[in-house]
C-alpha cells in the first residue's frame, strides 16, 4: 500500500499571501506622493486574499508532513519567481535568507522525527 501524498497546494496558497505582502510593501514604499498612489498597491494582493478561501486548513499539518525534498525545490522556485522587490540586494537578501530557513525547519523536522523515534 502506497502513503498518501499530499501536496503543497495549500501551502502554496498561504506563502502567496506573505511573498505579496512583501512585495506590495516594498511598492507602497516606492511609490510616487500621494495617497492614491500609496494605496493602490494594496489591490495587487487581493487574488492571494481571495485564494485563502479555497485553503483545506486541515490538510496543511499533512501536507507539512509529507513535504518532500521536490517539493521544498518547488516552493524555493515559487518563493524566487513570486517574490519581486524593487531593492534588488534587499530581494536577494531575502530569497537567500528563505532557503537557510526552509533548510533549517527541514533540520529540525527531521532532529523531531529522530527524538520521537528514540523514545520509543
Amino acid at each position: 500500500m502506497s502513503e498518501e501524498k499530499f501536496g503543497i497546494e495549500n501551502m502554496k496558497k498561504c506563502y502567496a499571501l506573505l511573498i505579496e505582502a512583501g512585495n506590495v510593501a516594498s511598492q507602497i514604499k516606492n511609490a510616487e506622493p500621494g495617497v492614491g498612489n500609496r494605496l493602490a498597491p494594496i489591490a495587487n494582493i487581493l487574488d492571494e486574499l481571495m485564494a485563502l478561501v479555497g485553503v483545506q486548513w486541515t490538510k496543511l499539518d499533512d501536507e507539512w508532513k509529507d513535504y518532500s525534498e521536490a517539493e521544498k525545490a518547488e516552493m524555493q522556485e515559487f518563493f524566487k519567481t513570486k517574490f519581486d522587490i524593487a531593492e534588488d540586494n534587499i530581494e536577494y537578501a531575502i530569497e537567500k535568507g528563505h532557503l537557510i530557513l526552509m533548510k533549517y525547519i527541514s533540520a529540525t523536522s527531521e532532529l523531531i522525527e529522530l527524538i520521537t523515534f528514540l523514545k520509543k
